[in-house]
């Protein structure tokens, strides 16, 4: 990993892989001291002076088939919201199975389907 730093205000990590990417995306905001922080994927319009358009969100489905705890289908239930990027170690390991966490790079900006 190669951190460079912006402007002060603004880092950059340069990691060596998608998995390392989806890792630490996953994992919500983080605090330095009493400072919390987010960290989000670079895009072509981020603007320093603007917050992102482009979050990680963790997001349910309820219900599901049993067969529907697998990552291809999760990726697919996934797909109108935005891109997959993981899901929860207990939709993994199909514990809890009342319903699936699945984490998703969504646009806020773009409006989220009311069902699928």
């Amino acid at each position: 990993m190669m951190v460079s730093d912006l402007d002060g205000r603004h880092i950059i990590l340069i990691l060596s892989s998608e998995k390392d990417a989806t890792s630490i995306l996953t994992q919500g905001p983080r605090k330095v001291g009493t400072s919390l922080f987010r960290l989000f994927r670079w895009t072509s319009e981020l603007h320093f002076r603007r917050e992102s358009t482009v979050i990680s969100i963790w997001i349910r489905f309820s219900h599901l088939r049993p067969y529907l705890f697998n990552e291809g289908a999760l990726r697919c239930l996934c797909q109108p919201f935005g891109k997959f990027l993981d899901s929860h170690v207990h939709t993994k390991n199909r514990i809890r199975c009342t319903f699936t966490r699945c984490c998703v790079e969504i646009n806020v900006t773009k409006s989220l389907p009311s069902e699928i």
